[in-house]
């Protein structure tokens, strides 16, 4: 996940190769989120997320307007699987609407929200409902 410049390369026989104008690419994580419901107070959030994290990325959860960062990063041994990843989120108030839930990576945050009946809505399996 993150920023990437991408651009275009043609080579293509007798003619010179050239190459476009980069332009900015956004890579964003798609995350799946544990507990979906919690008691008010202190909480700790597990999430998975893939693509997997480099170790030289910076990673934040974005949760009822605080950035944390994770308490602890997994990788496990089949590449193919996602990051795990824990934070620990202070003092939560009571919040029966739910928080959403964005994982921020380099700068790239996850998409919170989906598509259904051609209207965006925020995703159920992207918030915490706090009672």
């Amino acid at each position: 996940s993150g920023f990437y410049p991408v651009a275009l390369l043609r080579n293509i026989a007798p003619l010179p190769a050239w190459a476009s104008n980069e332009v900015a690419f956004a890579l964003v994580p798609t995350i799946t989120v544990a507990p979906l419901t919690a008691p008010a107070g202190d909480l700790t959030l597990t999430l998975t997320c893939k693509p997997r994290v480099r170790p030289e990325q910076t990673v934040l959860l974005i949760f009822a307007g605080q950035q944390i960062a994770p308490q602890s990063i997994t990788d496990p041994a089949p590449p193919a699987d996602p990051t795990g990843l824990q934070f620990f989120v202070p003092g939560i108030a009571k919040n029966p609407e739910g928080y959403p839930v964005r994982l921020r990576i380099d700068g790239a945050d996850s998409l919170p929200m989906i598509l259904q009946n051609g209207i965006y809505q925020f995703d159920p399996n992207q918030k915490v409902v706090v009672t």
